[in-house]
């Protein structure tokens, strides 16, 4: 093989064969060496603009991950919890407390998978492929026991009070990051007091929605258009189907009285 800038033996002088840009003509021996260097030219920059919206992709992704300040608190009872084997819901909560009290009693108890502080950092309390007990007496859609089907989200605060910009900040990127790995839809995303349901008692003789308003505010459009959501559930099925009686009107109202086809 001749170098670059050699004399050919037909004594006629070789153009370079390559510049940035474009390649030049050269004598005919060197053709096949030529196009084979404009096509592997022609596959990078193929190959190049096909992978940068996918590296686009990671690093933003990388960016968000980075943005969320999440931090391991485990609860001294994670290890023993039992693996979920499926997890269909993602359940708000709020702590109804302050930062300090809220982060003792949820790590003690072990009552939720993620408490979102005020300040926006959010610590994991029980590993998400584990249960927590958050749910308590719950249904939905006439599954009960949601605590097996569900991850539980505690956020510091009052079911009657908006939340901190930090904290919608997070749970927006914590709630987008758990719906990718578990592949949930928006109206996945439940309060707890859309679940939480009462056994018969001296106030209602029968099984009941209404035992408790917790994160009832996490029903409204706008505060979860804030947090990443754009729909939510329009009815209750478990009372539209006679499973449970609603012994809560002005609940009933906040929960799906802004929902689309809501009756």
């Amino acid at each position: 093989m001749q170098r670059f800038g050699m004399l050919h033996k037909s004594s006629r002088p070789i153009q370079r064969m390559y510049s940035f840009g474009r390649l030049q003509p050269t004598t005919s021996p060197d053709l096949a060496l030529i196009r084979l260097a404009q096509a592997l030219r022609a596959a990078v920059l193929i190959s190049c603009k096909l992978c940068l919206p996918l590296i686009s992709l990671v690093f933003a992704g990388s960016a968000m991950a980075a943005d969320l300040d999440i931090r391991d608190a485990y609860s001294p009872l994670n290890s023993s919890r039992p693996v979920r084997s499926k997890t269909r819901w993602l359940i708000l909560h709020t702590t109804e407390g302050g930062d300090s009290s809220a982060q003792r009693e949820v790590r003690r108890r072990g009552l939720a998978n993620y408490l979102v502080l005020r300040n926006g950092q959010v610590l994991r309390i029980i590993a998400r492929q584990r249960e927590a007990r958050h749910a308590g007496t719950s249904m939905w859609n006439g599954t009960k026991d949601l605590d097996r089907f569900s991850i539980g989200i505690e956020v510091v605060g009052y079911h009657n009070r908006g939340l901190t910009t930090a904290q919608e900040g997070a749970l927006r990127q914590l709630i987008e990051q758990l719906q990718s790995i578990y592949r949930l839809g928006d109206d996945a995303v439940l309060p707890h007091s859309m679940v939480a349901y009462g056994h018969p008692n001296r106030w209602h003789k029968k099984a009941h929605r209404g035992r408790k308003r917790c994160a009832m505010q996490f029903a409204r459009p706008d505060l979860r258009a804030r947090i990443g959501l754009t729909s939510q559930p329009n009815h209750d099925p478990d009372v539209r189907a006679g499973r449970l009686i609603e012994a809560d009107p002005e609940l009933a109202k906040v929960l799906f009285g802004h929902a689309k086809g809501q009756p």
